[in-house]
């Protein structure tokens, strides 16, 4: 037997431990129990921990499911907020749904539709600081580096959604302040504005833009009417239409009229200069107008032919255009309707200028150039391209014109797009309307108005809660505050050698280039704080153009140029005070009035005038208020007067 205590082998029979002492019997007994007790103990232990681990597990499942309705829960509250706020903002019960999409933000901080939503809410009701402030809230809130790494879809889609965030956020900052003309309070089916059709100096393709008017055209049902941008109707009583012959309104009353001068009846009057005159139509341009352009191996023009027998050559265009290609000459024998022939041309448009294609022949619609930008559609989406083709605004637009109608067409209106008048483009995206200036800035973000038209002299018309109204944008260069500051600063670090530096060189290049009889011009065209030089180029009359630069990071930096043609350059009507300067050109008793500008890089000539001269009439003088010029070897002027 051995002995549990020193472990020393006994004979059987012994009652102690030979070696220690220790009572063997006792140990027997010990061991006995001990046997049993591990007997006992293993299964029992086992037992213990799976029910351990049983429970612990169920609690998990607990409480996980416990979380899972809990986030459903939440989630379909959230949901319900999002769908109550949108269904109160189509009652246009702005209160409750600015409620509900705070609701919404509470439950789910981290999505973005709830802030942006809510932006629009503000800056529907002009609360632009409440806007700015819960974009900033979205701005730190919705947040991609909270998500982990590994998430790739949902760090993308973060991503996504806080460039949403800081694009609206930056558009508030930066939106152009306005103020109210007339109060939106008119009612209106639609207030919009005819297509141009004045081709008796420039062709078709020059003339897919509305007419440039004080007045728009306001419908209420089945009646028409104008009314002006200080929202005075020109007759109380409605129209049966309103239509554009050349670039005049022509209303047709519903009964006819007795006209004094024509001692006649009629219902169709012209509206020329505020006034009414009996409408006596010609069948359409002058032979002399400027026909349609079209591609067909080089430019063409349907009125070359009839050019060419008086003498004249190919009119080339002064500004880009849009042309179609046609596999067949126009020939005026064949067919004297050069109008239908050209509507007749199928295909996509190019955009030609400067004895050039600048574009493949890609877009489905193209409108007119003006205010430095062209109307381009391609795959069912506008943009705005510059002269060279480079996109401005992106293709990302609908239609914002309605009641367009080609020329020579009566009927069939189809969807265009407004052109740029004023120096801004309204566009709509889904149902959204909002306002960009021609350097492609936003200047007034969507979900303001739920319409905008045109502007014209600073003013345009936008619908808002209904109703119609307008506002006037605050000019570009008459700034104030911080503006004034930085352009004072600005000014400030320019001395008179920075103009000699920076300048200098250019005007001696001109002379070697050209002759020492050619002038300059310095001014400070956008009221930025540094003066722009205008430096003549050609060597007489028929090809003088101005080249304009200004100073960027001290360097000169080329803006591009104007046309110099018996020109003259004035500071605008308002005697300097605001960011543009007016071109005069005059030559055998006609006349055009430009207003000449700065937007971003880019120098815009937007003709605001023409006229054929009276027997006793003046061309435009305002010689007090001519633009600072010198010869182009007299560097004194880049001294004078820096401030």
């Amino acid at each position: 037997m051995k002995c549990h205590i020193c472990g020393e082998k006994n004979p059987g029979q012994a009652k102690f431990c030979k070696a220690c002492g220790a009572p063997l019997t006792e140990n027997k007994q010990a061991d006995s129990n001990q046997i049993k007790n591990k007997e006992t103990n293993k299964p029992r232990n086992k037992r213990k921990w799976w029910i351990i681990l049983a429970s612990a597990l169920l609690i998990v499942i607990f409480v996980s499911a416990v979380i899972a309705l809990d986030n459903a829960k939440r989630e379909k509250q959230y949901e319900d907020y999002i769908a109550s706020a949108n269904r109160y903002i189509e009652q246009q019960d702005y209160d409750k749904a600015e409620d509900a999409y705070l609701k919404a933000i509470d439950i789910d901080p981290k999505k973005e539709e709830p802030y942006l939503r809510l932006a629009d809410v503000y800056t529907s009701r002009e609360e632009y600081e409440k806007a700015v402030q819960i974009l900033k809230k979205a701005k730190k809130n919705v947040n991609p580096e909270s998500v982990k790494k590994e998430d790739n879809a949902d760090a993308k889609k973060q991503e996504t959604e806080q460039d949403k965030v800081n694009q609206k956020l930056d558009e508030l900052v930066n939106m152009t302040e306005y103020t109210w003309v007339v109060k939106p309070a008119i009612e209106a089916d639609n207030i919009y504005y005819l297509k141009n059709n004045d081709f008796s100096q420039v062709s078709v393709n020059e003339m897919n833009l509305q007419l440039d008017n004080e007045y728009a055209v306001i419908k209420n049902g089945a009646s028409f009417g104008l009314i002006d941008m200080a929202g005075n109707r020109f007759e109380e009583e409605g129209y049966k239409s309103v239509s554009v012959e050349s670039d005049r309104y022509v209303i047709e009353y519903f009964e006819e009229k007795y006209d004094e001068e024509m001692k006649a009846y009629t219902n169709l009057f012209f509206l020329i200069d505020g006034k009414l005159s009996y409408a006596m139509f010609y069948g359409g341009p002058p032979e002399g107008g400027g026909g349609a352009y079209y591609w067909a191996g080089s430019l063409r023009n349907t009125m070359e032919e009839l050019w060419s027998a008086s003498g004249s050559t190919l009119k080339k265009p002064s500004v880009p255009i849009p042309v179609r290609i046609s596999d067949s000459d126009y020939e005026v024998r064949a067919d004297g309707n050069w109008i239908k022939w050209s509507n007749n041309l199928t295909g996509k448009y190019a955009i030609y200028y400067e004895d050039r294609l600048v574009s493949d022949f890609i877009y489905d619609k193209c409108g007119s150039y003006t205010d430095g930008l062209m109307a381009v559609c391609k795959d069912g989406k506008w943009g705005y391209v510059d002269k060279d083709g480079k996109i401005v605004i992106p293709f990302e637009y609908d239609a914002s014109w309605q009641e367009y109608t080609s020329y020579g067409k009566t009927s069939n209106q189809e969807d265009y797009c407004y052109a740029a008048f004023g120096g801004y483009v309204p566009l709509v995206k889904d149902g959204k309307w909002e306002m960009r200036d021609t350097g492609g800035k936003v200047v007034i973000p969507s979900g303001i108005f739920e319409a905008i038209r045109p502007v014209h002299d600073s003013k345009c018309w936008v619908k808002k809660d209904g109703k119609w109204g307008v506002i006037e944008l605050q000019k570009r260069g008459k700034n104030t505050g911080k503006d004034e500051d930085k352009n004072k600063e600005k000014a400030e670090t320019i001395t008179a050698d920075t103009y000699v530096n920076i300048y200098g060189p250019i005007l001696r290049d001109v002379n070697a280039a050209y002759a020492s009889t050619n002038i300059y011009y310095f001014y400070d065209i956008n009221k930025d704080g540094i003066k722009e030089l205008l430096a003549e180029e050609g060597f007489c009359e028929g090809d003088y153009m101005y080249k304009i630069y200004t100073i960027s990071s001290g360097e000169s930096k080329y803006l591009g140029d104007v046309l110099g043609y018996h020109s003259g350059f004035y500071m605008d009507e308002n005697g300097g005070t605001d960011d543009y300067i007016i071109r005069a050109s005059g030559e055998q008793g006609y006349e055009t009035i430009s207003h000449i500008r700065i937007e971003g890089d880019n120098v815009i000539d937007e003709q605001i005038s023409e006229r054929q001269l009276g027997q006793n009439e003046d061309y435009y003088s305002r010689s007090h208020e001519q633009l600072p010029n010198a010869p182009i070897t007299d560097m004194s002027l880049l001294q004078s007067d820096t401030k």
